[in-house]
């Protein structure tokens, strides 16, 4: 009997200590401070070196917002931002691939950001992209 209820004792905590881990949602999480809301819909993608991918992200005017962007490995991400005429509004290969960028908007506007990796001996890497605001 009392080796079932070790085993009840012991099935029951188990999930709940592998819940009580510090743990953060994205390696974002560390670029978007306090200062902002993060938007709970962040988005990943696995990349593989040459391959661009893009994302399509509405910002809304009145705000300042802080877009980051990691990889699963140390290395660097290559990101880019269009308006919807195509014009390039900001590229971290100026600012040495900075992982994130802070902007205003003061019109709403769609944008398309494009990700790809930067070293070239990097085959592939997975990429996430977090947007915040600014309470």
């Amino acid at each position: 009997m009392r080796k079932i209820f070790t085993f009840l004792i012991l099935f029951c905590t188990l999930p709940f200590l592998s819940f009580s881990q510090t743990s953060k949602n994205s390696p974002c999480d560390t670029y978007i401070t306090a200062e902002y809301i993060i938007d709970p819909q962040y988005h990943a993608t696995p990349l593989q070196h040459g391959e661009t991918k893009q994302f399509t992200i509405t910002f809304i005017g009145g705000n300042v917002y802080r877009l980051a962007v990691s990889s699963s490995t140390e290395n660097n991400i290559h990101f880019m931002i269009y308006d919807q005429e195509s014009n390039m509004l900001f590229s971290n290969a100026d600012f040495k691939y900075a992982p994130y960028w802070d902007f205003d908007v003061t019109n709403t506007l769609e944008c398309t950001i494009k990700v790809s990796l930067v070293s070239p001996q990097t085959i592939e890497d997975f990429a996430t992209i977090c947007i915040g605001f600014k309470q």
